[in-house]
This record gives C-alpha cells, sequence and structure tokens, in this order.
C-alpha cells in the first residue's frame, strides 16, 4: 500500500516536471490560469531542482546555458520508482 502511494507520488512529480519544462516555452501573461499552474509546479518541484543546480552548473552551449537538472533528476525518480 505505501509503495503504490510512493509510486504515485513519484509519478505526479515527474508529471509536474513535464509541465514545468513545457510552461518555460509558453509566455505567461499575469493574472492568468497558466499563471497560477506555473506558480504550483514551480512551488512543487524548485525544492529538489535547487539543490542539484547547486551541483550541477548549467552547460554552456556558446551564450547559452542548459540546465540539465531537471533531467538529472528525472532519472533518479524513474530509477527509484522502478525499484518500488
Amino acid at each position: 500500500m505505501i509503495v503504490t502511494i510512493v509510486w504515485w507520488v513519484c509519478m505526479l512529480f515527474l508529471i509536474a516536471m513535464i509541465a514545468r519544462s513545457v510552461l518555460s516555452f509558453v509566455s505567461i501573461v499575469p493574472g492568468s490560469p497558466l499563471e497560477s499552474l506555473n506558480h504550483l509546479v514551480t512551488s512543487v518541484t524548485d525544492p529538489v531542482l535547487r539543490p542539484v543546480r547547486r551541483v550541477l552548473p548549467p552547460a554552456r552551449f556558446g551564450g547559452m546555458g542548459l540546465d540539465l537538472s531537471p533531467l538529472v533528476v528525472a532519472i533518479v525518480v524513474i530509477i527509484l520508482m522502478s525499484f518500488l
């Protein structure tokens, strides 16, 4: 029972990370429903992503930086889910 709950929490977290990635490409108008969704997703995923960002700086490609922390966290969560 607890394993199933943990598995679903991990799945919801992965969905939140995907939503955060998609919303990063969308122009969000202040006061819109997307702003509320973006705030919710950011508040759920930031506590996990922030420590990884401190350890893993963005990969530099010319003048652009690529944040790899969501990829690292997603891989760890998927590996955790495979053991449940």
